[in-house]
């Protein structure tokens, strides 16, 4: 990715890059204040994107998002597969405690 995209990517609120890193590290982190620390990161992060991704949330791969984080929001008990497209305002709930689980290359 050139200079000029990535100008263009943050200047839109879509440079989603530092929001992914911290969400791998916490993911990878044990239970314990680093993992705390980084569980708020992320959310403060989402929520300046304009979206919602649960902490718990199983994300395999880096989804593509068109728009951007804006008004996604993500159960933390999904699970989502690797090469998913997801576009603005979509919501992936939970009742009870149970969310879908969505496969590879799926479009929402």
């Amino acid at each position: 990715m050139s200079i000029r995209e990535k100008i263009i990517d943050y200047s839109r609120g879509n440079d989603l890059s530092r929001f992914w890193r911290l969400y791998r590290r916490q993911q990878r982190a044990k239970s314990g204040f680093r993992r705390d620390v980084l569980t708020f990161l992320m959310s403060r992060c989402a929520a300046r994107h304009g979206g919602y991704i649960g902490p718990d949330a199983v994300i395999r791969g880096v989804p593509s998002l068109p728009h951007g984080l804006h008004g996604v929001f993500i159960s933390r008990y999904a699970v989502i597969g690797a090469n998913c497209r997801i576009y603005q305002n979509v919501t992936i709930g939970e009742i009870a405690g149970k969310a879908p689980e969505i496969g590879d290359g799926c479009l929402i």
